[in-house]
């Protein structure tokens, strides 16, 4: 499928003592929607006097997708502007993960850990990134990282692997690679398979709307909190803010093991 135009920007010349953060909110974008503009800038927290910036001003930005989308079920998002996958998994890189708990590593008999969460997803890469191009197409549909979504993919179902063949889970209440469950008040999407795009779309859907309603609810947390809040909440976490958002997750760990996935898929696969 062909990439969609990128969203126009202006030029923004760096003044003394301002911040990344503080030029985003000034023009009404993302920090990461300017990341994703700016892919040169390798540390969003060393910019410098007279450096000139691309500001995002077309479409919606990488980072809120949310504006784009209704408040209905999973699947209704319309298109966004589209971002280079890279440029979309930089943000993972502005949260350091713990990584999986005890009980979630030990089902492939590992200590707790970011190590153990890397090595999980090295079994599960294979199956995983099978289904990479419909994970990039989706990303970039609803401008999250697609990293992201095939941690997801790995932490719920390991790639496919623990599905029946009819593509369930969760003890039959949870269908596809990314676990949407059949006891929310949508139905679920069959179409193309427990792998395919519509089911990707689907739990993805999820997600945006996940994010979306943490960034209406708690506005005053950073780009990259309200992401881990979203991911957290995806798995049914007890709703807290950052630190303790995966309180009530499965395993006590959700999203800093999905998310110490994604960063070892974002370093070792090409997102391009």
């Amino acid at each position: 499928m062909a990439d969609e135009p990128l969203a126009a920007t202006t030029n923004h010349t760096v003044k003394p003592g301002e911040t990344l953060f503080g030029i985003a909110k000034q023009n009404n974008v993302s920090r990461e929607a300017i990341l994703a503009a700016n892919p040169e800038i390798s540390d969003p927290n060393t910019i410098r006097v007279g450096q000139i910036i691309r500001i995002p001003t077309a479409g919606v930005s990488a980072a809120n997708p949310s504006a784009a989308q209704p408040a209905t079920p999973a699947g209704s998002a319309g298109s966004t502007t589209a971002v280079a996958g890279a440029a979309a998994n930089a943000i993972l890189n502005q949260f350091q993960p713990s990584g999986a708990s005890a009980k979630t590593a030990k089902q492939d008999h590992l200590p707790g850990g970011v190590d153990s969460s890397e090595k999980m997803a090295q079994t599960d890469r294979k199956r995983v990134m099978a289904h990479k191009d419909n994970f990039i197409a989706v990303a970039r549909e609803f401008g999250l990282p697609p990293a992201l979504l095939a941690a997801i993919a790995s932490r719920e179902s390991r790639g496919g692997a623990v599905l029946t063949k009819d593509g369930f889970g969760d003890a039959g209440h949870g269908f596809g690679i990314m676990q949407v469950d059949n006891r929310n008040p949508f139905p679920v999407v069959h179409d193309g398979g427990p792998a395919g795009q519509p089911h990707i779309k689907q739990a993805t859907g999820i997600l945006a709307n996940k994010l979306k309603t943490v960034r209406q609810d708690f506005s005053d947390l950073s780009a990259v909190e309200q992401l881990e809040m979203a991911v957290s909440r995806y798995n049914g976490g007890a709703g807290k803010r950052p630190p303790d958002s995966d309180q009530g997750t499965t395993g006590g760990d959700y999203m800093n093991d999905v998310w110490a996935r994604a960063r070892f898929y974002a370093r070792v696969e090409d997102w391009s």
